[in-house]
């Protein structure tokens, strides 16, 4: 089976997926973009508007304000957006922030589509978008204040790039940072072909 269908496959998967109670939402989001773009942007989960919407980092209306600061950085440094670059999340279904984050549980039974989706995409960098999904990639991550812009190195060659989650950089004024981080992702795409 070709990588897109597989892809598809997950993508079915997720949308009938009732492992954990965060399915309960009756939203749910996969991953999605361009799989031969060599980078692949996650995030901690997506919001039931952009479930809603179908598109990662959008609402009814179009961007979202995150979205709207992702696209710009990532055409402003790669020549894409987010529609050239694979976009997929932690976590597949939303849950409402400022309460809680998802139980280990519930991110676990997440986390083997995540596995699926990385190894079928085989990305040459990731961009991990805040604290959660930079501490996916190392468990020491602490802070984004003190650790965004880092380069983790992965076993398969592939490099990490951490950087603030657009949210965040929008709802805190960190824009200036998120853009010098995402600034180096020219030079990492060209560390390592897939």
């Amino acid at each position: 089976m070709a990588r897109p269908e597989r892809l598809r496959e997950i993508a079915s998967e997720v949308r009938r997926c009732t492992a954990c109670s965060l399915s309960k939402t009756g939203y749910k989001l996969p991953g999605m973009g361009d799989v031969e773009s060599g980078v692949m942007v996650i995030g901690l989960a997506p919001s039931k508007y952009s479930c809603r919407a179908g598109r990662h980092y959008h609402t009814a209306k179009g961007l979202s304000a995150s979205g709207a600061l992702l696209e710009s950085l990532l055409v402003r440094h790669m020549g894409r957006g987010l529609e050239g670059v694979y976009v997929t999340d932690l976590v597949k279904c939303p849950f409402r922030r400022g309460e809680r984050h998802p139980a280990r549980t519930e991110l676990s039974e997440c986390l083997q589509h995540l596995y699926r989706e990385l190894e079928l995409v085989r990305p040459r960098v990731i961009v991990a978008l805040g604290v959660e999904a930079s501490r996916f990639f190392s468990g020491g991550f602490t802070s984004m204040r003190r650790g965004h812009g880092s380069i983790l190195r992965r076993l398969d060659g592939s490099v990490v790039l951490t950087t603030y989650h657009p949210t965040y950089a929008v709802r805190r004024r960190k824009r200036r940072e998120m853009d010098e981080d995402l600034g180096r992702l020219a030079s990492l795409r060209k560390l390592r072909s897939p």
